[in-house]
């Protein structure tokens, strides 16, 4: 039925497996989740730099990489900030800015609202609405959303434990 109603162009979603955790906005959205819990992990780091989010493309990647003796992205980008006065370097300063204020938004905030502000505040989810197929990208997400939801409804708490609960659900097939 979800055919049906796309080709009519009514945006639809069916939650029957943990596809969608493969999608790339899904996956963007988790390694954002991840890096504001632990800033040291460079997978995640680097998803989300080289995303729209992000906004740093190879030619930056390069310029930190080689500009650093530091073993891990994310130590050669902190030295990069830190010793440039470029506008990478400043455009590195804003982005751990960004991260810094969410991950203290991520201690006080309901896990569905922080995802939201997270989506507003990148400007992803409209950007995902956005690109080819857009209508599902957004469904993908808002089951993402979905998802945070249930996770409030548990004993649990924090991101930590929501990176976590999404863990699961991946390798539990939903």
């Amino acid at each position: 039925f979800q055919d049906v109603f796309a080709r009519k162009g009514i945006p639809v979603y069916a939650d029957v497996d943990t596809g969608y955790f493969e999608a790339l906005e899904v996956k963007t959205i988790v390694a954002l989740l991840q890096l504001i819990d632990n800033k040291y992990q460079d997978i995640p780091l680097l998803t989300v730099m080289r995303s729209p989010i992000g906004g740093f493309d190879a030619d930056d990647m390069i310029k930190i990489r080689t500009g650093s003796e530091a073993r891990a992205f994310y130590q050669a980008a902190e030295n990069y900030a830190q010793s440039h006065d470029d506008d990478l370097a400043h455009r590195l300063r804003d982005f751990y800015h960004k991260i810094s204020g969410w991950q203290k938004a991520s201690r006080y905030l309901p896990m569905e609202d922080f995802l939201w502000k997270l989506y507003t505040e990148t400007g992803y989810y409209n950007y995902a609405g956005a690109m080819p197929g857009g209508a599902q990208r957004q469904a993908n997400l808002k089951i993402l959303l979905e998802r945070a939801r249930q996770f409030q409804q548990t004993s649990i708490k924090g991101l930590f434990q929501f990176i976590r609960f999404i863990d699961k659900l991946k390798s539990s097939s939903g």
